[in-house]
């Protein structure tokens, strides 16, 4: 088991006996402080990616005459997409997505312009 599963493992005993202490919490977090590159990109692919090709799809279902609730049941999927553009954006805009500010500032930037596309 991962370390992170452990750390899961040990916050759900302690906070089902009742005693988290502050430092014992904080050592828990700790390895979750600090941002990763790798798991940054690829929830940006696994975001971006998906959501584009919802709305491509979205369009051509429109343009071939689908009927308006099959479009409407995959915008409900976008808009999942959506909500996870807007936490990305959020997470750019405090500065803890990425390590380097300038990185955050980019995505921050082309987030809202791909959520309100």
């Amino acid at each position: 088991m991962s370390t992170g599963m452990n750390n899961v493992i040990s916050v759900k005993a302690a906070l089902t006996a009742g005693r988290v202490e502050a430092a014992d919490l904080a050592r828990i977090v700790q390895p979750f402080t600090r941002p990763d590159i790798l798991k940054a990109i690829s929830q940006i692919i696994n975001t971006l990616a998906p959501y584009f090709a919802l709305w491509v799809l979205m369009v051509v279902m429109a343009r071939q005459g689908y009927p308006h609730l099959s479009v409407v049941a995959v915008s409900v999927v976008a808009a999942a997409f959506q909500v996870r553009i807007f936490i990305l954006f959020h997470d750019c805009c405090h500065g803890s997505f990425f390590g380097a500010p300038r990185a955050n500032r980019i995505l921050g930037e082309v987030c809202p312009a791909a959520h309100l596309g």
